[in-house]
């Protein structure tokens, strides 16, 4: 009897599934990618010391390996070279040379990469920066480091794409990052030397793959309300038919007479909220009105 409504509510369920199962696909790819961990956490690093890198999740990193290209070795990976040992997801440099600089990333079996982090390997001072991208509104630390002092803070001066930013001191912090703080950032002592450049990138909050996704479940959260009243209306309308066949009698012409008038009632329903949304909630008039 109700074959027609019911395949209905079947197609809008699934609609609602396959958008759901959507939203729930990005939201994994933007926040379970494997991400590569740099043990000491920066990109520059002494020569002569040990170097741990790693890929990692919240879920799963069987299958990860650790893979670099470097203008003296190519492209490598770390289980199947000299340059390092890998134990599950982990690999390790025991002692790094100038050599070692490229740039590193993980690689799934499939091929799967994410994003890949520039390594630089360099005597006495280094620029402690970090390893994956700055979200904006974030707090920003840089440090400049000797190699042969303990502690290896060093009084420096600090530059950003070629131009002085802060004089002699031992870190430069900014509290609120934003896109402008985007560039290639190095320090400079006067006597020890200065550091290489690392470029240092801002990230939106929201980026393109997270606003895809909160649009989806937002479109999916606007429509429920008037698919909910839509369902309600259509089984309190199936009820009503068939009270009116079973318990009154009625039938045939009167019964599609009543039926159409049923879905027109529905149909002006959807309409008066259509409505509602463009004249907006501070209009005052009954709904009989407009």
């Amino acid at each position: 009897m109700y074959s027609e409504e019911t395949q209905s509510l079947s197609d809008v369920t699934y609609m609602m599934k396959e958008s759901l199962d959507g939203a729930t696909a990005g939201i994994k790819k933007v926040f379970l990618l494997q991400s590569l961990i740099i043990s000491p956490s920066r990109t520059q690093h002494f020569t002569s010391v040990s170097l741990y890198l790693s890929c990692e999740d919240q879920s799963d990193s069987t299958g990860w390996r650790v893979r670099r290209n470097t203008d003296r070795w190519g492209l490598e990976d770390c289980s199947s070279s000299v340059w390092g040992s890998q134990t599950g997801s982990t690999c390790t440099i025991r002692s790094t040379m100038i050599w070692d600089t490229g740039v590193y990333w993980c690689e799934s079996e499939s091929g799967e990469k994410n994003h890949p982090v520039n390594i630089t390997v360099h005597f006495d001072v280094i620029l402690e920066s970090p390893v994956h991208p700055v979200t904006e509104g974030d707090t920003l630390t840089l440090h400049c480091l000797y190699q042969h002092t303990t502690p290896p803070n060093l009084r420096a001066d600090f530059y950003k794409d070629e131009s002085l930013i802060q004089s002699q001191t031992t870190e430069m912090i900014i509290s609120t990052v934003s896109k402008s703080h985007e560039g290639f950032y190095y320090c400079k002592h006067p006597e020890r030397g200065e550091s290489p450049k690392s470029w240092i990138s801002v990230t939106v909050f929201h980026s393109e793959s997270q606003i895809s996704v909160l649009h989806i479940l937002s479109s999916v959260l606007a429509v429920s309300p008037y698919l909910l009243v839509t369902v309600v209306l259509i089984f309190r309308c199936c009820r009503m038919r068939e009270r009116l066949e079973n318990w009154v009698g009625m039938s045939g012409m009167a019964l599609n007479w009543f039926r159409s008038y049923l879905e027109e009632v529905i149909m002006i329903v959807q309409w008066v909220k259509g409505e509602e949304d463009v004249l907006g909630k501070d209009n005052d008039l009954p709904s009989e009105e407009r």
